[in-house]
C-alpha cells in the first residue's frame, strides 16, 4: 500500500463574505469572522480549534471509506469466484464448480482391512461392507457437531399477564429460551457458533466456512436423530455433494432403550433385545436389527406402536447409521460429544443452575460472550 499524505493550510485573509463556516468541494473548510473577532487572538484560537475537530473527523471518515471500498474491491478480486456467485436461495450458480465433486475417503485398502478385522463373523461381514455411509477422511474433513439446549425463560411482568381465572396447564408451562450451538473442527483448531434457531446457526456455518475457505474439505455432522435438525442441514446443504451425516451413537442407543421399555413386557426381556440391537446397531447392521424386531414374539410385546415406531426411527435413520466399529478401529469421530462439551462451556454451565430464568436477548448475548471466551 503507498503512503499518505496529509495536507494542513491555514490562511486568514480579509473578505465581504457572510459571518459562517463553510465547506467548499475541494474539501476546504472556510470560516468567516467578523473584524472585532480577527482583532482577538483568543477568538482566533477558538475558532481554529472548534474547526480543527470536525475538519480531522471529516477528512479521516472520507479516508477510510476509500481504503475500505479499495481493500473489498481488491479482495473481490482476487477470491475465488465460487464465493460470489450463489442464487438468491443460497445454492451456487450453475457455472460453478467444484461443489459436486466426491467425498474424500480413506484408502479402500485400510477400510478393508479394518473391516476384516472387526467383522465378528463372516455372514455379518458382507452387510457391514454394504452400509451406506462412507468413511471420510479425517485430514480433508470438517466435522461439526450441532446441539441444541434449552434454558428457563423469564415469566412475563405481572401487569402482562391475564387477571381473571385459572389459565388452562399449556399457559401455565414455563417456556424455555432455545440455543443451537455448533463446534467446527479441523485440523486440531476448533471453533464455536451460537445462534437462537438452527436455521441462522447453519447460515453462521455457512458464512464461516466461506470466510476459511473450508469447502474444499468434506463436511460431516455428528447429530441426534431429531427430524428437523437432519432435514435443516439437508436443505442448508443440499447443493454440496462432499457432505456426510453421522448419527450420534450414544443418542441411538437412548432411543433404543427408551422406545423398548414402552413397548416389551418386562425388564428382562428389554435388555435381552437391547443386548442384540446394539451389537448389530455397532457393526452398521441395520438391516439384521430391523429383522430382529420384527420377529419378536406377540406375547412379549406391550405396546405394538411403540415397536413400530422405534422400526421406523432405524429405517429413516438408516443413511445415518455407520458401522461405528469400523469408524473406531479407523480412528473416526463416532459421536457429538464435543459439541455437547461445547454446549455446556457456552450455555449451561452459566444459564442452567436452579433458579434462573433469562430472556432472549440476555440469554443469547451471554452465550455469545461465553463463545468468545472459548475460542480465544
Amino acid at each position: 500500500m503507498a503512503n499518505c499524505r496529509m495536507e494542513i493550510k491555514i490562511q486568514i485573509a480579509k473578505c465581504e463574505e457572510a459571518v459562517n463556516p463553510t465547506q467548499q468541494e475541494d474539501g476546504l473548510f472556510v470560516y468567516t469572522l467578523t473584524e472585532d473577532q480577527a482583532l482577538s487572538i483568543d477568538t482566533c484560537e477558538q475558532t481554529l480549534l472548534t474547526a480543527l475537530f470536525p475538519i480531522v473527523r471529516e477528512t479521516l471518515a472520507q479516508h477510510f471509506s476509500a481504503v475500505s471500498l479499495e481493500r473489498a474491491q481488491a479482495a473481490a478480486q482476487s477470491s475465488s469466484e465460487v464465493y460470489t456467485r450463489f442464487t438468491p436461495e443460497g445454492a451456487p450458480s450453475p457455472e460453478v464448480s467444484g461443489y459436486d465433486r466426491s467425498l474424500v475417503t480413506l484408502p479402500m485398502e485400510q477400510v478393508t482391512a479394518a473391516l476384516a478385522a472387526c467383522a465378528p463373523a463372516a455372514e455379518w461381514k458382507a452387510e457391514m461392507e454394504s452400509n451406506p455411509v462412507a468413511y471420510e477422511d479425517p485430514a480433508c474433513s470438517v466435522l461439526t457437531s450441532v446441539d441444541e439446549v434449552g434454558v428457563k425463560q423469564q415469566r412475563a411482568p405481572r401487569g402482562d399477564t391475564p387477571v381473571s381465572g385459572s389459565q388452562p396447564a399449556a399457559a401455565k408451562e414455563r417456556k424455555r429460551v432455545h440455543h443451537t450451538v455448533l463446534r467446527i473442527e479441523h485440523s486440531s483448531q476448533a471453533y464455536i457458533l451460537t445462534a437462537r434457531e438452527i436455521v441462522q446457526g447453519l447460515r453462521l456455518l455457512l458464512a464461516f466456512l466461506l470466510h476459511n475457505n473450508l469447502f474444499r474439505y468434506n463436511l460431516v455432522f455428528f447429530v441426534d436423530g431429531q427430524r428437523t435438525l437432519q432435514a435443516a442441514i439437508l436443505s442448508a446443504f443440499s447443493w454440496f455433494a462432499p457432505l456426510q451425516i453421522i448419527l450420534d451413537w450414544y443418542h441411538l442407543m437412548e432411543k433404543c432403550r427408551q422406545q423398548l421399555s414402552l413397548a416389551l413386557k418386562g425388564r428382562g426381556v428389554r435388555n435381552a433385545v437391547l443386548r442384540r440391537l446394539s451389537r448389530l446397531l455397532w457393526y452398521g447392521c441395520v438391516s439384521s436389527a430391523i429383522t430382529t424386531l420384527q420377529e419378536i414374539l406377540p406375547e412379549y410385546v406391550k405396546d405394538p406402536a411403540a415397536l413400530d415406531k422405534l422400526i421406523g426411527y432405524l429405517e429413516r435413520n438408516r443413511p445415518f447409521i455407520p458401522c461405528y466399529a469400523v469408524r473406531k478401529k479407523l480412528g473416526l469421530c463416532n459421536s457429538s460429544q464435543a459439541g455437547e462439551k461445547a454446549n455446556d462451556l457456552v450455555v449451561s454451565a452459566r444459564q442452567k443452575h436452579n433458579g434462573m430464568s433469562w430472556r432472549e436477548r440476555g440469554s443469547a448475548a451471554l452465550a455469545s460472550i461465553s463463545a468468545l471466551v472459548q475460542n480465544r
